[in-house]
């Protein structure tokens, strides 16, 4: 049976799933915090990277999260919605 768990723990490391494009919340405006995945992951500081088009974010305010490919940025594309 070991055999099967060592199959099975390959087969997560080479699945690893990608976050994607999402809608994010802002939480924090200084310094400015975005919550993304449901409150599961807080993204902060040099994480983020407004576009020179999104300015005076406020609280509660939904944005459009692209991350870079690493995971280890992730870009404020626009605001959603109105």
């Amino acid at each position: 049976m070991w055999d099967v768990g060592l199959a099975q723990m390959f087969k997560e490391r080479d699945n690893k799933s990608n976050i994607g494009p999402c809608i994010g919340k802002v939480v924090g405006i200084n310094p400015l915090k975005v919550s993304i995945l449901d409150g599961q992951v807080i993204l902060y500081g040099d994480q983020l990277i407004k576009c020179s088009h999104v300015v005076n974010l406020i609280m509660s305010e939904e944005v459009l999260i692209i991350p870079a490919e690493n995971e280890q940025v992730f870009f404020i594309a626009g605001k959603v919605g109105d």
